[in-house]
């Protein structure tokens, strides 16, 4: 059986890709997030408790820090499940999980050495996007979770000049994963029997007829139900400023409970209270999502920053696919403009 482990960095379609095409492609197992037990799919040999299990393995593979011990016990864990599994006739299995490239610690290298040792050899995939527009869909998606807003612009500021402490912080999250040859580089040492390949989210969006048959043709699948999965709508997908202030309220009025009523059950001690709550909570909710959807453009030191964190490691992309990138807007292509767009935006 074949094992693919795919890196999804936050924004680049991550979550459409598990939840529409990889939980739904023919005589391939997917045992990555959202996992069969969450998801409430039969996977042949895998129960619930199973699954479970193999959950518990990621997030240790992803949790534990450089320095931990080796992953003997989860390699213990996992290895009659993945029998099994391997037993059901399935060619191919993946591992889709973003978390997998986002974290600073574990380093990728480590995560990728624990990868090997739990699940054994296998090929990679990377989804990758143009950081001008995964930047500003990341921010937005750590606004939803926060109590006050501050601009994209000092948020970015604040991850690119402190990335440990961003990194470590509540709405943080290393943006280390948008350096994509770093990623692969990482991986490609580890697995240096594997393939390691590279998707672009532009293509996904862009020419999804190409994109699926690039995909099946690395996974081994027919290309047509990933073409058709990639129709279904978007997970995800851009929220309205009033969402986000909506959600903001969300913020404030738990934290203020748990101060004021940590162990207040509205559900159990006013039930009716708890209807109402939730009644008024769903159609705000509905009326807020029906609004446009709120953009966020860099401005120009942003811009100048962005080109010239990433564009070393865009130039080598663009030579890994052997493709124009510039085409497709990705910034710090041309070393000698990024470094004077940046000495301007900062001076």
């Amino acid at each position: 059986m074949r094992f693919v482990f795919h890196i999804g960095a936050s924004k680049t379609a991550t979550t459409s890709l598990q939840e529409n095409v990889f939980a739904n492609l023919p005589g391939v197992a997917f045992i990555g997030k959202p996992y069969p037990h969450e998801r409430g799919d039969a996977l042949e040999g895998v129960s619930n408790e199973d699954s479970a299990r193999l959950a518990t393995c990621v997030e240790a593979i992803i949790g534990r820090p450089d320095d931990a011990e080796d992953c003997e016990d989860l390699a213990v864990m996992a290895a009659p499940i993945l029998a099994r599994i391997a037993t059901s006739g399935v060619q191919c299995c993946i591992l889709s999980e973003e978390a997998l490239g986002s974290s600073l610690s574990p380093s990728p290298r480590a995560v990728a050495e624990r990868l090997k040792k739990v699940f054994g050899p296998g090929d990679v995939m990377i989804t990758a996007r143009n950081q001008l527009t995964a930047l500003p869909s990341l921010y937005l998606h750590k606004m939803r979770k926060g109590t006050s807003s501050i601009s994209f612009d000092d948020w970015l500021a604040g991850a690119l000049e402190e990335p440990d402490a961003f990194a470590a912080s509540a709405m943080g999250e290393s943006l280390a994963q948008y350096r994509y040859c770093e990623l692969a580089d990482a991986f490609a040492d580890v697995f240096p029997d594997g393939e390691v390949k590279i998707f672009l989210y532009e293509d996904m969006t862009g020419n999804p007829a190409a994109f699926a048959d690039a995909l099946g043709g690395f996974l081994g699948a027919d290309a047509e139900p990933i073409q058709a999965t990639l129709g279904a709508p978007a997970q995800n997908t851009a929220k309205s400023a009033a969402y986000y202030r909506h959600q903001r309220n969300i913020q404030r009025y738990a934290r203020l409970r748990n101060a004021l009523a940590p162990n207040l059950d509205l559900a159990r001690t006013a039930p009716w209270l708890w209807r109402a709550k939730e009644r008024f909570k769903r159609r705000t909710e509905s009326k807020i999502e029906r609004g446009a959807p709120l953009r966020v453009e860099p401005g120009p030191e942003s811009r100048a920053r962005i080109a010239a964190r990433f564009g070393p490691d865009n130039r080598r992309l663009a030579e890994r696919l052997g493709i124009d990138l510039e085409a497709t807007g990705y910034p710090g292509l041309d070393p000698a403009r990024a470094e004077k767009e940046f000495s301007d935006a900062t001076t």
